[in-house]
């Protein structure tokens, strides 16, 4: 009976054992050399690309702190999308232009890979400079405030047109814009977000 018992706890612990390892590797994430090498693949033909991306699962906000920019904000991102069966950073860091890319990845012209939302930041405007610097464009800013902040709504034009976010927060000026697309709720969502 004893050797008996000795062989259950010995079973149960070797259980407990595995059941304590993780139990998948995760992926590697997406890297640029990745996305170079579907968009060269893919030549002209965006189908090809379009069948690698999985983005149908639900948005999340995650909250993220941008040191650079000495404020946190809550990004739209889910660890369930995928390119070419690998997931990806919440953003794309660019530190030489103080901006950030974040949300899905959209085919563009050329069979591009982009993400859909953009996000920078610089020293704060008032709603005449905001004015000023965008009165070459066809639509008016609109003043509108989001959550807390104060801000001003505008679109720029030139290859596509991209509505754009502008939020005065602190001691800064912070732009959110969808890549040639409209004001979207998400955009809302993560302006109301900064802390």
């Amino acid at each position: 009976m004893k050797l008996y018992f000795r062989r259950i706890v010995s079973f149960i612990s070797y259980i407990l054992v595995v059941l304590a390892l993780p139990l998948s590797v995760s992926a590697a994430l997406l890297q640029q050399s990745d996305i170079d090498q579907l968009e060269e693949q893919a030549g002209d033909n965006c189908a090809t690309i379009r069948g690698k991306l999985d983005m149908e699962a639900p948005v999340i906000l995650k909250r993220v702190k941008i040191r650079d920019g000495s404020f946190s904000v809550k990004l739209s991102h889910s660890d369930k999308w995928l390119v070419d069966q690998k997931p990806f950073q919440i953003y794309d860091y660019n530190k030489d232009n103080k901006s950030l890319k974040f949300g899905k990845y959209v085919v563009f012209e050329g069979c591009t890979l982009l993400r859909q939302y953009s996000l920078w930041w610089g020293k704060k405007l008032s709603d005449s400079q905001l004015v000023k610097l965008n009165e070459d464009n066809e639509t008016p800013p609109i003043s509108l405030k989001v959550g807390k902040w104060n801000g001003m709504l505008y679109r720029t034009t030139g290859i596509c047109n991209n509505d754009v976010l502008a939020l005065r927060i602190k001691n800064k000026t912070i732009y959110i814009s969808s890549f040639c697309g409209d004001i979207t709720r998400e955009m809302i969502r993560v302006g109301a977000s900064i802390r």
